[in-house]
């Protein structure tokens, strides 16, 4: 026996797929869940780099080389050294 037939007896399962057809028609609902999936990739890029840039804060101040930490975190010397500008600069 499948699952289909199975569930064919339960009223919300019925209601349920009824919904998800809906849904899956609804190219407005579709587009709306695309962008919900883009926004939510945007911030998580965003909270990996500024986790990225608090590490290479934390590697300078603890004394490591711009070079050192250019290797360490694979990034370019100019990225580093830029963020070695901006700890270095007073609040």
């Amino acid at each position: 026996m499948q699952l289909k037939e199975l569930s064919s007896d339960n009223l919300f399962v019925k209601k349920l797929e009824t919904v998800a057809e809906e849904i899956k028609e609804d190219e407005s609902w579709r587009d709306a869940y695309m962008q919900s999936l883009l926004k939510e990739r945007d911030i998580f890029k965003r909270g990996v780099e500024q986790e990225r840039i608090k590490v290479v804060k934390n590697l300078l101040s603890m004394g490591l080389s711009v070079e050192d930490v250019s290797e360490g975190m694979e990034l370019s010397l100019k990225e580093v050294a830029e963020l070695k500008r901006k700890l270095d600069q007073p609040i």
